[in-house]
């Protein structure tokens, strides 16, 4: 792949089960890839030729997520390990069903990356250019999964809090979160309740709310709930941070979700989009096409455009995305829509999931930029 020519430009290259994205900034290059297996056969030769690709690329990981068969993790990650000597970025192994769905991970070429760790273990990665610093943190759970499961969205919060404290960061710098729920349509209630007291505590809802995905998937920890996130810290007022609307939906507040529908970071020379997880929900809140999955894929990608459309951006500033399934068999409706609409197919990783609501068959969430 050829980079970008010039800043703030975005190319895409796909090579045998890679979709690998390369945005070029003032002082860095930012690479984002969503990984399938294809024909590779297992997890391990899948992240082992991926460490391969990012190698010659001179680049640093940041952060890695993975949707797969909890039976390969041991392997997998040890096979990670032997390949890059260390693994000094946060993974995030989620059970994407009895096989791999794929990884994503973003990484940098051209600056420093610092490994987070507390305790000894990998909680994150840092990294700054002129206008702020940046800290992803993953895999961030309970040290103690018999405690309730309130408890444990405490935990959560309370490490992802004590981790950015690390590193000179607070709570008030999260622009997106992400929550990984065990079980989510037998306590999500709960979890809300839970969010919303530590955002309460910590003010939050006096300044932006986080964009966040809330989706039932387990983990390898057994914990109720594994995090992670997204946090920035500006240098200047030349940076911007605040929530951007849905245009055909009501606040997620509205019915006692706390997040925002999306945020955008705004800096001189570039614009990044957080979409929150998004499912087919009208503007009353209530779920619509019940029973109806092919219309509700079609609703949820209506939204998601609809705000990429509001901030002046489309599916081909898209770097990334998740298509989350009750039924992994609905996947070629998905894939019909992609075909028809121009959007990006490979930067979407799918994987089955539960929705946080049972009448709700699809979600999509998706990252985005534009110079």
């Amino acid at each position: 792949m050829v980079s970008p020519d010039r800043p703030g430009s975005l190319s895409r290259d796909q090579q045998a089960g890679f979709d690998i994205l390369s945005f070029s900034g003032t002082s860095y290059e930012t690479l984002y890839v969503t990984a399938r297996p294809g024909d590779r056969g297992d997890a391990a030769a899948l992240l082992h030729e991926l460490s391969d690709v990012i190698r010659r690329r001179d680049a640093q990981i940041v952060s890695q997520t993975v949707f797969g068969g909890s039976s390969q993790a041991t392997e997998a990650l040890a096979s990670l390990e032997s390949v890059s000597g260390e693994v000094t970025w946060p993974v995030t192994w989620l059970d994407g069903g009895s096989g791999l769905m794929g990884t994503q991970i973003s990484a940098l070429s051209g600056t420093d990356v610092e490994c987070v760790t507390v305790g000894g273990r990998v909680k994150g990665s840092v990294f700054e250019d002129k206008y702020a610093r940046y800290c992803f943190l993953g895999n961030l759970a309970t040290g103690d999964v018999t405690r309730s499961r309130g408890d444990q969205v405490r935990d959560a919060f309370g490490t992802m809090e004590a981790t950015l404290g690390e590193v000179g960061m607070g709570f008030e710098h999260v622009v997106r979160t992400w929550l990984y729920i065990d079980d989510i349509l037998g306590w999500y209630d709960e979890l809300n309740d839970a969010r919303t007291a530590f955002f309460n505590e910590r003010e939050v809802f006096e300044r932006m709310m986080p964009a966040s995905t809330g989706i039932g998937v387990s983990n390898l920890s057994g914990s109720a709930i594994v995090a992670e996130c997204i946090a920035m810290q500006p240098k200047s007022s030349a940076v911007t941070i605040h929530d951007v609307p849905s245009p055909l939906q009501c606040e997620a507040s509205d019915y006692r979700s706390s997040f925002s529908r999306a945020a955008e970071v705004v800096t001189p020379d570039h614009r990044r989009l957080y979409i929150s997880g998004t499912a087919s929900i009208g503007p009353d809140g209530d779920t619509v096409h019940v029973g109806d999955v092919d219309a509700q894929i079609e609703h949820t990608m209506d939204v998601v455009k609809a705000i990429l459309d509001s901030k002046g951006m489309g599916w081909s500033n898209l770097t990334r995305g998740v298509a989350y399934f009750r039924d992994i068999g609905d996947l070629p409706i998905l894939d019909r829509y992609c075909e028809t609409h121009g959007v990006p197919r490979g930067v979407l990783l799918e994987t089955p999931a539960v929705v946080c609501r049972d009448d709700l068959l699809f979600e999509l969430e998706a990252n985005a930029i534009a110079s």
